[in-house]
């Protein structure tokens, strides 16, 4: 039980210093049309799921160059689709993440790919996938 709450302890304590780096690069990259929703994700993301990749993909049929976007275009440029993986302890924590992301705004839809209980340590996790973006870009 003490190396459990120890590794929690860590995990808050790395989790966040992470919020804090992405509060940090949100306000250097302001005109970034995902950094509010990034760090919105992340601060958001209920205690019980752990978050092990974000993937945002280039709209389709766009130029997958990276580009400094103008204020103008960030504003009025839909967001482009989000990959999102990771853990939850439950089905609740899961779910609770899902209410996280369909408040986001720009993200019209949001799609459960892949949700499947993994055996964890002495227990179970859910292994998730789930993509976040505007119907337009949603299959």
């Amino acid at each position: 039980q003490a190396d459990i709450a120890l590794q929690l302890q860590e995990t808050e304590a790395q989790r966040d210093r992470l919020i804090e780096r992405a509060a940090a690069w949100a306000a250097i990259r302001k005109s970034h049309p995902l950094a509010e929703q990034l760090l919105r994700v992340a601060s958001s993301t209920p205690d019980g799921v752990v978050l092990t990749r974000l993937d945002a993909a280039p709209r389709s049929g766009r130029d997958a160059r990276v580009e400094t976007p103008s204020e103008e275009s960030s504003t009025n440029e839909p967001l482009p689709p989000l990959v999102v993986t990771g853990y939850a302890a439950s089905r609740t924590d899961l779910n609770d993440l899902i209410a996280v992301m369909e408040t986001i705004d720009g993200w019209q839809r949001v799609n459960l790919i892949r949700a499947v209980r993994e055996p964890f340590e002495t227990g179970a996790a859910i292994a998730f996938e789930m993509r976040c973006g505007p119907s337009e870009d949603m299959p």
